[in-house]
């Protein structure tokens, strides 16, 4: 399947006669939806699937060649994450975990898992289940999984250095701090979290930045609908539905002229210097393809079986 570059520009400044390269690189990859990506050096890698079942895909981007590994695992596969340069893990429906080396690392649980965070050793998950509103968190000890049960679905976890995490969730954070877990409940539907930044929303996007103890909302003007999708780097970049793509500029949150897609996007990573956007048709009858945006001058080849 050719993959065309769509090109569409803003202006960085009316004023300014800058334009920035919005784009979309496809948008009917495949039979399955992107859900996360994670950039290991030279290579980005991304995971998905259809939802509520069927099968879980892993897609490599080596620079110049995009290639798909189908059936990875036998649900949907909804976060990835890892150490550079060495393993990885993903994780997803049914308390799916599947290690790079092909070991199954399953949670014994059939809620979905929605976000992991690899720092060397340390690895947490979190999930949850919707039509019940209940999660959990667990903790990789080595050989198997620590759990902590909670009242609501969790979505994703960012842990830092110093050991401490946040993970987020519908209605709640969690703080992992000296050893402890503590649940600091809110009414935010927080799904999304990222160096002391996080996003979500129901109805409208939420921006919120971690005080150490608490949230604070920031500024979310241009960002139309509820936010899936954040990740900091050289740039704060944030992806949400119906198209919805940006990044935070010097007085305001920069987007494209127009939505390049209708598609949802779930996540957005940085790599090689870009902004990529992941996601698919996610509200639509039909069968689940994927598309990816980007942020940057790329064109993206015919998508091949990876060997």
């Amino acid at each position: 399947m050719t993959l065309l570059l769509l090109l569409s520009c803003t202006k960085d400044n009316p004023d300014s006669g800058l334009t920035e390269p919005w784009g979309v690189a496809g948008t009917d990859l495949g039979d399955a939806m992107l859900l996360s990506g994670w950039s290991d050096g030279e290579l980005l890698r991304m995971v998905g699937g259809e939802l509520g079942g069927g099968h879980g895909d892993l897609l490599t981007w080596n620079g110049t060649d995009l290639c798909v590994e189908h059936n990875v695992s036998d649900t949907t596969l909804w976060w990835i994450d890892g150490t550079p340069g060495g393993s990885y893990w993903m994780v997803g429906e049914q308390g799916t975990v599947v290690h790079s080396s092909g070991e199954r690392r399953d949670v014994p649980t059939e809620m979905t898992l929605y976000g992991i965070d690899v720092e060397d050793e340390n690895v947490w998950t979190v999930g949850g289940d919707p039509a019940s509103g209940t999660g959990g968190i667990w903790r990789w000890n080595g050989t198997d999984w620590d759990e902590q049960l909670t009242s609501t679905v969790m979505f994703k976890v960012d842990q830092h250095a110093d050991g401490t995490a946040l993970f987020v969730g519908d209605g709640a954070t969690w703080i992992y701090e000296d050893g402890y877990l503590t649940e600091l409940p809110h009414e935010q539907r927080l799904v999304t979290v990222h160096e002391g930044m996080a996003v979500g929303g129901t109805a409208s996007a939420t921006v919120v930045e971690w005080s150490g103890s608490s949230w604070t909302e920031s500024d979310a003007l241009y960002l139309n609908g509820p936010l899936n999708g954040l990740y900091v780097g050289d740039k704060t970049w944030v992806a949400g539905n119906a198209g919805v793509m940006g990044y935070r500029g010097d007085d305001r949150w920069m987007i494209p002229d127009l939505p390049l897609t209708a598609d949802t996007f779930h996540a957005v990573v940085e790599h090689d210097g870009m902004g990529w956007f992941l996601g698919g048709n996610f509200f639509n009858a039909g069968n689940n393809h994927g598309t990816i945006g980007i942020y940057g001058d790329l064109t993206i080849p015919d998508v091949s079986d990876c060997g």
